[in-house]
């Protein structure tokens, strides 16, 4: 908005000037051109006069004329030197017309300086924001990434709490089938042990009787009793070998169902176990593939935005501690440095090297001694860019807000002939050199 106020004030000073000089050309000329006709004229005049009225001894009462002619030669004089100062006058004018024309080509050629950086600005500020676009973007995408990734986790998260229930969900199951199974065990076992006591029942019994057949006699009511006695314990017998059969068949099939279930139970969680943990490893392995881009990203995007931080901290400050006396286009050693971040200023010759391209805020302050005057300028590469003049001991500052490129070098120095002298005032620093970068291009 400045530079277009400025360019806008410029141009109508500008048009101001021209048509100012255009006028003043006019009149000049118009009144250079008419006055030699109004010379010619007076002349014609005045010889005609002269015709009429030459003087002689004889007439003595042409007194009066002579006195016209003597004022007409009077005024001819007059007239003449009037055109000598018209020419000079003239030829002034046409200088100060030359110095005009030469200026206004020197303010044509300025004017496209100006439009030439303005338009150069401007390329500068379209990549700056074209680079700034393109890191937004990268933390867009980097934000992204970390949103995916905690969907992610929360996801492998939830199937590993569901896998972990199912796998409890089966150990209560097997529990079950465990606690069944060791209940038909102890039912064997006491079918076992009332088979045992069967045996050894009906082996007492055996035993009994053969003790007493071995005795001898008896009665045919014994007979009966024995014979009732050896029925009873071969069905006995029989129903302990079919029960003791039955048993074994149905422990044998339910430990054949048991063991299947167990095979096929210990089966479908090793399948799980193996589905799940490949699943796993490959989410595992996705996961890693996002967080290595991430941290890439970020690497990248930390080491871009850090040496942008580290590169964009540029700003300086120095006094002078000493008078110095400074001979035409001395530079000023500031010795004493009170910032120098980037370390572009060099104390040892008073000169600010740029280490970046970007738009900087160059200050300078110079107070002059006792009873002279001192004129000093800032300077880039050795083209002033603005000049300070200070007398007695009066304090000259100028601030200037300027576009620098890398490598170039700012200054101050004494521009006027003859020698001059800076007071720095003791421990008060009037003198003093600062610049900042506002800006990296």
């Amino acid at each position: 908005m400045i530079i277009c106020l400025w360019k806008k004030n410029y141009l109508s000073g500008r048009k101001f000037f021209v048509l100012h000089q255009w006028r003043v050309q006019t009149d000049v000329t118009s009144q250079i051109q008419s006055f030699p006709q109004h010379i010619t004229h007076n002349l014609l005049l005045y010889e005609g006069i002269l015709k009429m009225s030459t003087p002689t001894i004889d007439n003595a009462d042409n007194s009066h004329d002579l006195d016209d002619v003597a004022r007409l030669s009077s005024l001819m004089d007059r007239l003449t030197n009037r055109v000598d100062d018209l020419e000079k006058e003239k030829q002034c004018l046409n200088d100060e017309h030359e110095k005009l024309k030469a200026r206004t080509v020197k303010l044509e050629t300025l004017h496209k300086v100006f439009l030439q950086h303005v338009q150069d600005q401007n390329v500068t500020t379209a990549s700056v924001e074209s680079k700034f676009r393109k890191l937004e973007d990268g933390a867009d995408e980097v934000k992204r990434l970390s949103s995916f990734t905690e969907s992610e986790k929360t996801r492998l998260e939830d199937e590993n709490t569901q896998l972990e229930i199912r796998i409890y969900n089966l150990e209560e199951k097997l529990k079950e089938k465990s606690v069944k199974l060791d209940d038909v065990y102890e039912k064997y076992v006491r079918l076992e042990r009332l088979n045992t006591e069967r045996a050894q029942e009906a082996n007492r019994i055996k035993e009994l009787l053969e003790s007493k057949s071995a005795v001898g006699g008896g009665d045919n009511i014994c007979d009966k009793q024995n014979r009732t006695s050896r029925n009873g314990k071969k069905r006995l017998e029989d129903e302990l070998k079919t029960r003791t059969l039955t048993l074994d068949e149905t422990l044998k099939d339910e430990s054949v169902k048991l063991d299947d279930k167990c095979f096929r139970l210990e089966e479908k969680c090793v399948r799980l176990m193996e589905e799940k943990s490949v699943s796993l490893e490959r989410s595992n392995i996705e996961l890693m593939l996002e967080v290595n881009k991430i941290k890439e990203s970020t690497a990248s995007q930390s080491v871009v935005g850090g040496a942008r931080n580290v590169i964009s901290k540029v700003g300086f400050s120095a006094v002078l501690t000493h008078d110095v006396t400074l001979g035409p286009l001395q530079a000023i050693e500031y010795d004493k440095v009170i910032t120098n971040i980037g370390n572009g200023y060099d104390a040892r010759h008073g000169i600010f090297t740029v280490p970046i391209n970007g738009l900087y805020i160059v200050s300078a302050t110079t107070c002059s001694g006792p009873s002279q005057g001192v004129r000093t300028e800032i300077v880039r590469n050795g083209i002033q860019l603005a000049a300070l003049y200070g007398d007695d001991y009066d304090i000259a500052s100028h601030t200037i807000v300027v576009s620098l490129e890398q490598n170039d070098e700012v200054w101050v120095r004494h521009f006027a002939e003859g020698t001059s002298t800076v007071h720095a005032g003791g421990d008060r620093y009037y003198s003093s050199f600062s610049g900042v970068l506002v800006a990296a291009f």
